[in-house]
């Protein structure tokens, strides 16, 4: 069994106005998307984005780390109240 792990993350984003267009740019990823108006831009950014790390979760795996020690971080809980084990999480 495989459980899901939910990350949440603040990123910073800046939208600009091209000649017909808005295009909204995430500056902590190489993703970008753009709409008619601006608050399409930023949907359409934040769906790219789901995407892209639904995409990449596996490559962005290994920098989810706990040595076991110290305050479990929230994504083991997720992780676990989503019915994974702590052996699941072993490398």
């Amino acid at each position: 069994m495989r459980g899901q792990v939910f990350m949440e993350r603040k990123l910073s984003y800046v939208v600009v106005q091209e000649e017909d267009a808005f295009v909204a740019r995430c500056l902590d990823v190489e993703v970008a998307s753009d709409g008619a108006i601006e608050a399409e831009a930023v949907a359409a950014l934040k769906e790219a984005l789901e995407l892209y790390f639904e995409d990449h979760m596996e490559t962005l795996s290994h920098l989810l780390v706990w040595t076991g020690r110290g305050r479990q971080p929230k994504w083991v809980a997720e992780f676990l109240s989503a019915g994974g084990t702590i052996e699941q999480l072993a490398i």
